[in-house]
């Protein structure tokens, strides 16, 4: 029990993490919400997927699929594979949001 505890604080601090990208980015991060979701049995062997949304869910962007070990490996200096999967899907949702004719 005590594995999936760890497991799950480590999801909840990487959401965390994606969402100071989204503030570093000069972003409200009230207004878009980041998802990570197993592709399978919610364990560390599984691939995830990182979505990030619109606050009230009208525009997605998804990364199908990236190893766990990308949410465990930090670099203080924001330069992790990590980071640039957030920030490459951040750049995506705002031109969806831009094209969407909505304010960013």
């Amino acid at each position: 029990m005590a594995a999936q505890a760890d497991y799950s604080k480590k999801v909840d601090d990487a959401v965390q993490r994606a969402t100071k990208i989204l503030a570093s980015h000069q972003l409200q991060p009230q207004k878009y919400k980041v998802h990570i979701r197993s592709k399978g049995a919610n364990g560390p062997s599984d691939p995830h997927a990182l979505s990030i949304s619109t606050a009230d869910g009208a525009v997605w962007v998804t990364e199908t699929s990236f190893p766990f070990r990308c949410i465990e490996e930090v670099d203080p200096f924001g330069s992790d594979a990590f980071c640039s999967i957030v920030s490459r899907q951040m750049m995506e949702l705002i031109r969806k949001v831009r094209q969407a004719g909505r304010p960013v």
